[in-house]
């Protein structure tokens, strides 16, 4: 309700507003717990805001989270067909959620509807643990298509992101080892040698990911989607 405070995993207590906005809470506190389990990069997504639509239209996703997961995400999306943009978090809209009982608001005080899709983002990176490399995809739009086919997306739910999170958790483990955003892990606690990236992808979505036409996700990838195709090198950095 309204003025409620809510305490979410991990203790931050957030203080209601919009009950329209349930949905951040949720993943709020699935991104407290992917960190609490242990994660080097999180990529989550969801149909965050209506603002992604405003913004980009209903073709491009919404990216935010830390400078080198975005980045990593952004250029695996590009390689399969599904764009999305990297958007700021500011800090000025950061500061109109400051609440007076609670660690933070759930969006701006005031429901000014200023930088929609940064109060999202903004909100989410509370829950982020320090040292994870993390971004969000914004699907709001290109989670689904009320028109006319283009390209492999048909009529109805695309798809969107899910080929994009297969081609990051192909890249993630070089760009781990190149240094692009996770720590370092060389041994595991039990000495048996190197441990694996670990990335936990989170996704909230009130549409459909599956494909309208029913078909395998990947049946339309475009031809530079073939496996084996190494990560771009600027997807490390």
């Amino acid at each position: 309700r309204p003025g409620d405070v809510v305490t979410m995993y991990g203790g931050r207590k957030v203080e209601v507003l919009n009950t329209d906005a349930e949905g951040r809470m949720i993943l709020g506190d699935a991104i407290a717990r992917a960190c609490a389990d242990g994660c080097d990069y999180l990529v989550e997504t969801s149909t965050l805001t209506g603002g992604q639509v405003i913004a980009l239209g209903k073709r491009i996703a919404g990216l935010m989270g830390s400078d080198g997961a975005v980045e990593l995400v952004r250029t695996a999306g590009d390689r399969v067909g599904e764009p999305a943009w990297p958007m700021p978090l500011p800090e000025d809209v950061r500061q109109g959620m400051e609440s007076a009982v609670a660690d933070i608001s759930q969006v701006v005080t005031g429901m000014e509807r200023i930088g929609t899709m940064a109060q999202g983002g903004l909100f989410l990176s509370e829950f982020v643990a320090p040292g994870v490399a993390w971004a969000h995809i914004d699907v709001a739009g290109p989670a689904y298509h009320p028109g006319e086919p283009y390209g492999y997306v048909t009529k109805g739910g695309t798809g969107v992101p899910v080929r994009t999170l297969i081609a990051v958790l192909g890249c993630v483990p070089q760009a781990a080892g190149r240094g692009g955003g996770g720590r370092a892990h060389p041994r595991d606690r039990r000495g048996r040698g190197p441990r694996r990236t670990r990335l936990p992808l989170v996704v909230a979505a009130r549409r459909p990911l599956r494909a309208a036409n029913g078909r395998g996700l990947l049946s339309h990838a475009p031809r530079n989607d073939r496996p084996g195709r190494p990560c771009p090198r600027r997807a490390a950095r």
